[in-house]
């Protein structure tokens, strides 16, 4: 029989007469190598897996056998055995992988509001969209077909690994019997009102914000509210602002150069598969989360990571004087943005005001305007 080293038992053999234990041996062909005598009653071998079968059945009534260390084979089976349900799982893993890869497992409805869920997945089940069905539709088939089976105004599919995502818009009703009021369009204040169709909800004078009603659809005629298309002149002051408060001091954490990582995490799907935490001996520290997506083909696999940076307070002490000119350039910028390109501007005021930790800068912006609603 052909043996090698990963074929090989040691074994400890004890009892009286090991020489007829050897006699014994070579009549049954049975090779031994490696013979050490430890004393009188014991010596050691080594022998291939068949050949410490034949030796138990032939001496196992005349000498104790003990195994010192255990050839390759038996090895694997021992550890097979003792890992046999890990291993099962993983084939059983695998074997859903293959199964499962590309097939939707998921419908995942966003936007519905008048059409209930259940309607669409239905729908979509007509249509062949089906739990377990391979994903190789395309789908902006699928959202014409959506588009016209509900009305929808818009629809919207993506595929995230094995789930399909289905963002919809319903179509909005189109009353045509209601009016809508007047709104102010600005914040302005209002220097006279004409109105010639609806109830004003205004005054001479009065502050409005954006989005208040200045004229409402509807007048009182003998005691009865008749709806109406709301028509008016309006002329008034809207006013743009912008400020900006600077700290003569200022103070602001820093990060020192230091870091370390505080906390890492692999996650397949919503199972957390590893996780490792450590502490830092920072005294100041912001923390900062950054994950990595190794894939989401079937599950996905993200290794997150999470750092502490050191800071320290510092303390910056800011001079108006030579701030000011670029404080109040970029207010300008800013404040200018807002005005439409169709309205002038009547006034420009810049007021600082100075405060106990420094100085206020605001612009204000004036125009005069008049706004016609609805006239045909």
């Amino acid at each position: 029989m052909i043996s090698n080293k990963y074929d090989k038992i040691a074994l400890k053999i004890t009892g009286n007469n090991l020489t007829n234990f050897i006699n014994v041996c070579i009549a049954n062909n049975i090779v031994i190598d490696n013979i050490c005598k430890n004393d009188s009653n014991s010596i050691d071998i080594n022998v291939n897996n068949y050949d410490y079968k034949v030796i138990k059945n032939l001496v196992k009534n005349q000498y104790k056998i003990e195994i010192i260390s255990d050839n390759f084979v038996r090895r694997l089976i021992r550890t097979v055995k003792f890992r046999m349900g890990m291993i099962i799982g993983l084939v059983v893993s695998l074997v859903m992988f293959f199964m499962l890869n590309n097939r939707l497992l998921s419908v995942h409805i966003f936007g519905n509001e008048k059409v209930d869920k259940q309607s669409i997945e239905i729908a979509l089940e007509s249509y062949g969209i089906k739990k377990y069905n391979l994903m190789n539709f395309d789908s902006s088939v699928i959202e014409n077909f959506l588009i016209s089976e509900f009305d929808f105004s818009f629809v919207s599919i993506v595929t995230k690994g094995n789930a399909l995502i289905i963002n919809v818009k319903e179509e909005i009703s189109n009353n045509k019997n209601s009016y809508s009021p007047i709104t102010a369009e600005y914040n302005m204040v209002i220097t006279k009102i004409n109105v010639f169709s609806g109830t004003s909800r205004v005054s001479v004078g009065d502050v409005l914000f954006k989005g208040d009603i200045v004229v409402e659809p509807y007048e009182i005629r003998n005691d009865e509210m008749i709806e109406v298309d709301p028509c008016a002149e309006i002329y008034a002051d809207i006013f743009f602002s912008e400020s900006y408060k600077h700290y003569s001091t200022e103070s602001v954490l820093v990060r020192t150069g230091n870091s370390c990582i505080v906390d890492s995490s692999v996650m397949i799907g919503n199972i957390k598969l590893f996780a490792h935490s450590v502490n830092n001996n920072f005294e100041n520290f912001e923390l900062v989360e950054k994950s990595l997506l190794v894939t989401d083909y079937f599950l996905p696999i993200v290794i997150k990571k999470t750092y502490a940076y050191e800071t320290s307070l510092v303390d910056i002490e800011h001079n108006f004087e030579e701030e000011k000119a670029e404080i109040i350039d970029n207010l300008k910028n800013s404040v200018y943005s807002k005005v439409p390109k169709t309205m002038s501007i009547d006034d420009e005021q810049i007021i600082i005001s100075s405060t106990n930790f420094g100085n206020i800068a605001t612009i204000n912006l004036k125009s005069s305007v008049y706004l016609r609603y609805n006239f045909n």
